[in-house]
Formats: C-alpha cells, structure tokens, sequence
C-alpha cells in the first residue's frame, strides 16, 4: 500500500481538476502536463477525462458543464459519492490557479514513482537476469514515452496562436512592458515577456540614470519592478529616483543639500508618493544566477513581478564550478542563464552593461555590438541591444549645427528581435542626471526622432 502524501495526494488532485473547473484557461494549462493516469483516484481520472474532451470539442468548461456531462455519460456516482455533490466538493476548497502548473508536475512526479514502484514489484517471473533487465528496461521505456513532455505542435496550432497574437497586438504601440520612454515604446513596441535586453554605454554616459527612468515610470504605470544593483547601493538608487519624481538634482537629495523650506516641502511631499510606488530594491553584492533565480521565486511566491532590472551584467558573480573559465566564458553562462530566467519567469529582464576598451581606440566613437565588453554570446542571448552615446563625453563639444552637444544623448538600438535597428537624439540633464525626450515638434514620425536606418552594427 502506497503512503498518502508520499505517492498520491487527493487534495493535490482537487487542487488541480477544481482550478480546471473555475478558470475558463486553467485546462488549456493543464492538459499537456497530465493525462488521466496521472490521478491515483479512478474518479479523478473520470472527471479528468470528461473534462479534455470537453475542451478538445470546445464546449465550455464549468461545475455544471462537467457534471451534466459525466450524467450523460452514464458517471452517476464518483467515489461513492453522488457526481452533482462529488464535483461540487472537488471545486469549493479551491481559491486559485497561481501554482497549477506546479500542482501538475508534483502530480505527475507521484504518478512516475507510483509506476516505478509497480514495475520493480510486478516480478519478472522465470526470466534469466539479461531478459530480467531488459524486461525492465521496456516498462521503463514505455513510462519514459509518456511522462515526457510532447511539446512538439503542428503549425495549424501554432498558426492560430499567431493570429491570436496579430489580434491582441494590432493597433497597439505598446505591446510589452513600457522602455519609460514613449519614443523608445513606439519604436520598439516595448519589452517582451520572456526577453532578456541589454543597456550599454561608457563609464559616465549615464546608464544608472537611464534605468532609473526606466524603473521610475514603469511602477507610475502599476507595473511590479525590481532592481538589483550590484554597483549602487538602495540609497543612491532611492535618490536617483526620488530626484526623477521631485524634479530636484540627485546630489542635493542623496547629500541632503535641499535649498530651502519649500524644496525641501515638496520632496517629502511628492517622495511620501514615490513610497507607495511598486519597486522592489536588492543591493547585495556577490550575487549569481541561482541567487537571482532565487529572488524570483520568493517575490512570486507573495505577489508578482512584471519586469526585472539588473545593474550591472559585468559584477554578477559564477558559482564555484565556473571559477577556472575565463572571464568571457563566465559572462557568456551568465547571458545565457538570464535569458533562460526571463523565458521561464515569463517576464522582461533589462540589464546593464559596460563596452570594452576598444571603443575608446575607434576614430568613431559610437558604440557597435562588438564593442560589449567580454561580448561572447551576449549579442546572440539578447533580444534587443540599446546603447546610450553622448557626443560630448566623446570629447565632440558641438553638433554638425553648431549646436553644443552637452545636452544631447543618441539611443542607438542597435539589435531588436521584432522591431526595427535605428537610432534617434534625446534630451540629458548632467544636473539632475535626468534623460528626457525633446519636445514634439515637425513632422518627424516620432517626437523627436531623425531616424538613421542605415546604421550598420
């Protein structure tokens, strides 16, 4: 006799077949993670089977749904019970379908060591010890086949979640998550869920202030973010924000130099509203991958997460086993493990960068892609690649205008998976460490914008 608990669980089983029944999408989650054999109860098994059927044949799928369709198939008792009461009691427990996919896979793992156990007490009979292991191995083979995931689809299927995805996107300019900049969204459609995008630029240029933008309007939209910065510390990055939300330079906040009683009203005025804002701060140093991963998960045990930021790529640490790699190695694991991160968490994950010293030594100095620093794999893992450039950090004082550059900086996009490369001008403000938008104006396609789509990266 198999434990409770240990090799089945009915409560795991209500958990799942009751978050099908309430949740109009929780079978298109559930059906290619468990089939009726994965459930120890046989009714379980009946309820589950009615249910697929009911979603392969489109029919709506709810508590009365499914137990008048089980009395129509002849199902008038489950566990000795009553069905009408039997599925009720299934669905009145249940509060959520947030761990489904969770539930699933535990469910399924229970059923492979109920399975392992039967084929290692079933007996082999007469059989000699080569025919014994190879009678084994055939059980084996046959429960691999159908516990492993079938995750291979025709294109039909796949051609009807396209247009799902063209109905769902069409006529919207902001299709992921806000950059925090509107010219930037219109370009870009904004961050994907699932991508992992890198910010790139030179000591100085003004990463820090750009993702603190980024961040900043991001939560004024409602938007979960977290910051992990390995480079600033929660204070320095609370007042880059605050400074953002105040309109008062960063230095005078994080040095506590307000000028007078009406600057410093309104700072605790208008921060009392950035308190409220939904940001999330880590300045830990020494973090690595799974740490990362870690973080992820006790967040989303407790409430969501809608985008990630990381500052920066170059200081995340490699677990012991990476130590003897060098370093473009190393940093090529870390790409390609923040890439898997935000595919598995469903979610956009920016982070920062520094360019090699190469940059420096080219007569022009706007930045390419192979100008990341330790690059490897990180232009491949990337989705999309901005670079900030500011032409008079690059010791270029004035425009082909004639005008001074100091207030002027160039988002060069440089990779984007679904959208366009271009490049276009915004506006910096060394005081405030503030990167803005110019005011709209002509009859640019963007506010703003001078496309140059023949940059060559």
């Amino acid at each position: 006799m198999f434990t409770e608990n240990v090799h089945y669980c009915k409560e795991l089983e209500y958990a799942v077949l009751g978050a099908a029944m309430i949740e109009h999408d929780a079978m298109g989650r559930v059906y290619k993670l468990v089939d009726k054999d994965v459930f120890y109860y046989e009714g379980h098994s009946q309820i589950f089977e009615t249910m697929r059927k009911m979603w392969a044949n489109n029919e709506p799928i709810d508590i009365v749904s499914v137990y008048l369709r089980l009395i129509k198939d002849g199902i008038k008792t489950i566990q000795s019970f009553d069905t009408p009461w039997y599925v009720i009691e299934v669905t009145k427990n249940v509060v959520s379908s947030g761990a489904l996919e969770n539930h699933c896979v535990i469910l399924r793992n229970m059923y492979i060591e109920r399975e392992m156990k039967r084929i290692t007490l079933s007996g082999i009979g007469e059989q000699d010890g080569w025919q014994a292991i190879k009678t084994v191995d055939q059980k084996i083979s046959k429960l691999k086949e159908k516990v492993i995931l079938d995750d291979f689809r025709g294109i039909d299927e796949t051609m009807v979640n396209l247009y799902k995805h063209m109905d769902n996107v069409q006529h919207k300019e902001l299709t992921g998550v806000t950059t925090g900049f509107n010219t930037l969204d219109r370009i870009t459609g904004g961050l994907q869920p699932g991508g992992m995008y890198i910010v790139a630029a030179r000591p100085s240029v003004g990463k820090s202030a750009f993702m603190g933008k980024m961040v900043y309007n991001a939560a004024k939209k409602g938007l979960t973010v977290g910051v992990i910065s390995l480079e600033m510390t929660d204070n320095q990055i609370t007042a880059r924000i605050s400074s953002l939300a105040t309109e008062i330079e960063y230095w005078r906040i994080y040095r506590s130099r307000l000028v007078d009683e009406e600057q410093a009203e309104r700072f605790y005025r208008l921060t009392a509203e950035v308190s409220e804002l939904p940001i999330l701060i880590s300045d830990k140093t020494g973090v690595d991958i799974s740490e990362i991963k870690a973080k992820i998960s006790r967040i989303k045990r407790k409430a969501k997460i809608d985008v990630l930021y990381i500052d920066y790529l170059q200081l995340l640490d490699t677990d012991d086993r990476e130590r003897s790699y060098n370093r473009e190695q190393q940093v090529s694991k870390i790409s390609r493990g923040l890439k898997l991160l935000a595919k598995d968490y469903n979610m956009p994950i920016v982070v920062l960068a520094q360019l090699n010293r190469v940059s420096e030594q080219q007569s022009d100095k706007r930045p390419k892609l192979h100008n990341l620093r330790e690059s490897g794999s990180l232009e491949q893992d990337a989705d999309g690649v901005i670079f900030l450039h500011r032409d008079w950090m690059s010791g270029i004082k004035v425009d082909e205008n004639g005008n001074s550059t100091e207030g002027q900086a160039d988002i060069i996009i440089a990779k984007w998976r679904d959208g366009e490369i271009t490049e276009y001008k915004i506006g910096f403000d060394g005081t405030k460490m503030k990167f803005y938008e110019f005011e709209e104006g002509g009859s640019n396609q963007f506010p703003g914008f001078t496309p140059n789509n023949n940059v060559s990266f």
